[in-house]
């Protein structure tokens, strides 16, 4: 995709290039519209899913009952807002060692690679083509991943993963900061997003052994949040090192260092439970 952009800036201009890219994007609404329930496509009459309620409500009733009456108020408001959002899981210690933590640290560093690596090859002599061809080796580290991790994972335990992905994260994004030649930025590229393949995948197994299944759909919504937030913060301090600075070592000393935030959580939840054990 990066030397699609490319070819297509050089072409069409950024302006151009934005609304192709918009163009792509907008593919995805027919085939949003498309996706129909099965049991809708059969003419199914089945309607024991709707709740029936009573043309002869006591709306008086209702309007007196103290749960309602509560719910009105803003700590109510608030309380319901809570409950449908699952704030209980965050008092679940695995969950925020193994999903959350994790999460942040990959959000903080992939956000960090994805935004600042073309610039960053500018900055060590790339041409813009090279830059982007730089990007692309991302690309094929991801889908070597992709192939490779459901045989992986028949053998590794997610958690294991989870440890090598930090692994291999931090590593390649200490010898980015420090290899600064074009083979140099292609590998540690390359290595890099295989870990942040393995790690993207297996924080979502980590998710579904941890809560229950009726969790599950709030504790994927929290950890796009998670991600959201270390991506924000990730691109706005990454700028920042890099203008104060004026040039992207620190930075990605920075990211290497988050990256290893995730074998810290799990390093921490086994001596914890190492401890518990114990006494």
């Amino acid at each position: 995709m990066p030397v699609v952009t490319q070819i297509l800036m050089e072409t069409y201009g950024w302006r151009g290039t934005l609304l192709l890219l918009c163009g792509m994007c907008l593919h995805s609404v027919p085939c949003g519209a498309l996706l129909t329930n099965k049991e809708q496509v059969q003419g199914t009459d089945d309607v024991t899913d709707y709740l029936f309620v009573p043309a002869d409500d006591d709306v008086d009733m209702l309007i007196d009952n103290k749960d309602q009456k509560e719910s009105n108020t803003f700590k109510g408001t608030l309380r319901n807002i809570l409950n449908k959002v699952d704030a209980s899981l965050f008092t679940d210690f695995a969950f925020i060692t193994r999903v959350i933590l994790p999460e942040f640290a990959y959000g903080y560093t992939f956000a960090g690679w994805l935004i600042y690596v073309v610039s960053f090859a500018l900055s060590n002599g790339a041409t813009m083509k090279e830059a982007a061809i730089v990007a692309t080796w991302g690309g094929f580290g991801a889908a070597i991943i992709k192939i490779t991790l459901p045989f992986l994972g028949k053998f590794i335990s997610y958690k294991q993963l989870l440890y090598l992905s930090s692994i291999i994260m931090t590593l390649s994004m200490g010898v980015l900061s420090i290899w600064n030649t074009l083979i140099g930025m292609k590998i540690s590229t390359c290595v890099f997003c295989i870990g942040a393949g393995i790690l993207a995948t297996e924080v979502h197994v980590a998710a579904k052994d941890i809560v229950t299944e009726d969790q599950f759909v709030n504790a994927i919504s929290w950890l796009h949040l998670v991600y959201g937030f270390a991506a924000i913060a990730s691109g706005t301090l990454t700028g920042l090192m890099f203008d104060k600075t004026g040039n992207f070592i620190l930075s990605f000393v920075v990211l290497a260092a988050v990256s290893s935030l995730t074998m810290i959580s799990l390093g921490v939840e086994d001596v914890y439970n190492g401890y518990k054990a114990t006494f």
